[in-house]
């Protein structure tokens, strides 16, 4: 803990202003609420303790590192350097950046989130954006042909009512199954008359 943990006035700082170490590799004293824990569950007690200005406890909870070390070398990890995950994270990049340019294919959009919607979902290999598997499934190479041979740039919005189709179709194709089961070990005599329909 920090030594100086009064204010100017001589009154205590709050538990949520008060300095912490960053860690034993880095030199930085940082507001506590920036050690905030990942924990979803940690997270709402350490809130909750810095409401209460219950320094012990947050403190106990208190990640280890701050937030902007902790996202600082996240990304740096990823981005920088030649390894496969940093170039397939580069490789998604440039996916995200053709789809752009591309558009969707359904309403033509360049300003949404757009989406590598694969066109036949039997020869799916794993999503393009996976950037993490395929670093251990063959790297960038594999990942851009997975996009240029079995995918098409499609809007968030095109992408989701394609994919409220294919499981309404599948839904319906299961009913329409069930109930030719029943139909058939139906006895004769209360079978109804005409084709079948789901009614």
């Amino acid at each position: 803990m920090f030594p100086r943990q009064t204010a100017a006035s001589g009154t205590l700082v709050p538990a949520r202003d008060r300095l912490v170490k960053c860690n034993k590799d880095c030199d930085r004293w940082m507001p506590l609420w920036t050690f905030r824990p990942s924990d979803r569950k940690d997270q709402l007690e350490f809130d909750r303790a810095l409401e209460e200005d219950d320094y012990e406890t947050a403190d106990k909870l208190r990640a280890m590192q701050c937030i902007a070390h902790r996202e600082y070398g996240l990304v740096s990890s990823i981005t920088q350097g030649n390894s496969n995950k940093a170039r397939c994270w580069r490789m998604k990049d440039e996916i995200y950046r053709d789809m752009v340019r591309r558009g969707c294919v359904h309403c033509g959009a360049h300003d949404m989130p757009m989406e590598a919607d694969h066109i036949d979902e039997r020869t799916k290999t794993k999503d393009v954006s996976n950037y993490q598997w395929w670093a251990a499934h063959g790297g960038p190479d594999a990942m851009r042909a997975e996009y240029d041979d079995k995918c098409q740039p499609l809007c968030m919005p095109c992408n989701r009512k394609k994919e409220a189709i294919r499981r309404n179709s599948t839904v319906n194709a299961i009913l329409d199954e069930l109930k030719r089961i029943e139909y058939d070990y139906m006895p004769v005599k209360k079978r109804p008359k005409g084709p079948l329909s789901r009614k």
